[in-house]
């Protein structure tokens, strides 16, 4: 299976990829070759220089100091451009036209502000994996577009191994979850199977990428 043709990858907080991106991991490098992207920093990001090809296919080479602001903005989104500036040993003006130079690249993207759940109510986090009862490429984009459109799932991969894909759900109550999956199943959307996984705690929450260590 494949899918989706998103040509950026978002830098803020938290780094992801879109949920229309092809995240089977022996996949996605040679599907996003053959787009033009190289994602290739992100395992090798211990080199001083290294190449990202983004928005339209332009060739990037992002060095040290690039890859400080990443490092930084992961951190601290919200951090002023002279702070950032101190913090990378740049002066504000050159800081501000590197970041400037990866956004309209399309290495940053946009940035996000996190939330603590516990404070907001009773919301409940799952993990599910689901099952497809065959996998055409048709059958699979309409599972794709029907669970795009849930504003409780929060993640949506392509997974490899036994199961299609892993969900994860955020829903208030502590049946929740099962409720939105309950309400997926009845929609007759080609589930062979799903298995949910209630999460009970967390002991590394929003850790910022390896980018550049």
């Amino acid at each position: 299976m494949h899918r989706g043709n998103r040509r950026r990858l978002q830098v803020c907080q938290t780094v992801r990829t879109g949920s229309d991106l092809p995240l089977c991991p022996d996949r996605l490098n040679s599907d996003w070759r053959k787009q033009g992207l190289d994602i290739g920093w992100l395992t090798c990001c211990q080199r001083s220089l290294v190449t990202i090809r983004a928005g339209l296919g332009i060739a990037m080479k992002l060095d040290r100091i690039d890859l400080k602001i990443l490092r930084q903005l992961q951190t601290d989104g919200r951090i002023s451009n002279v702070d950032l500036a101190d913090a990378v040993g740049l002066s504000p003006s050159p800081c501000l036209a590197r970041i400037k130079r990866l956004q309209k690249a399309g290495i940053i993207v946009g940035y996000e502000a996190q939330f603590d759940l516990e404070k907001l109510g009773n919301f409940i986090t799952a993990y599910v994996q689901v099952i497809l009862k065959n996998h055409r490429r048709a059958e699979a984009q309409r599972f794709e577009k029907a669970i795009i459109r849930i504003r409780e799932v929060v993640e949506f991969h392509m997974v490899n191994g036994k199961y299609d894909y892993l969900m994860k759900i955020v829903a208030p109550g502590y049946d929740g979850p099962a409720r939105v999956m309950e309400d997926i199943w009845q929609a007759d959307l080609g589930i062979q199977s799903y298995s949910v996984f209630i999460v009970s705690g967390m002991p590394i929450r929003n850790r910022p990428l390896p980018i550049g260590v």
